[in-house]
């Protein structure tokens, strides 16, 4: 009986590991890119933040452990916001601010990028 409880709790753990790497606490909140920015979403519904399209200069995927923008000093200037465990993240690059850099995880980093970008390109044409 106690052999069975063991594995029981292992499998659980396994479980529960898995599930925090592949998903990690992106149905607590997550990030999608509305009409007037990024906009960060608490269970996928409650509007939270926003991140106007006029604070963001860049959009870019970065590697993990890469400095952004080649400067150490970008390092202390970045906040990463992260709801994945991932080697690839999206860093936004805001015009002013304490934090120049966020960092952000979404689902498909690519598509979240040219999202931005298009965003970004339309709200400078008004």
């Amino acid at each position: 009986m106690k052999l069975v409880q063991i594995l029981v709790w292992l499998a659980a753990t396994g479980g529960l590991i898995f599930y925090f790497f592949r998903f990690g606490l992106s149905h607590l909140y997550d990030y999608c890119v509305g009409t007037q920015g990024v906009e960060f979403r608490l269970f996928g519904t409650i509007r939270i933040f926003t991140i106007r399209f006029e604070l963001i200069e860049d959009v870019t995927e970065q590697r993990i452990f890469r400095l952004v923008d080649s400067k150490p000093s970008s390092f202390f200037r970045g906040l990463v916001v992260g709801n994945r465990v991932s080697a690839v993240y999206v860093v936004l690059k805001l015009k002013r601010g304490i934090f120049r850099y966020v960092g952000i995880t979404p689902a498909d980093q690519t598509t979240f990028v040219e999202q931005v970008k298009q965003g970004l390109e339309d709200s400078n044409l008004r």
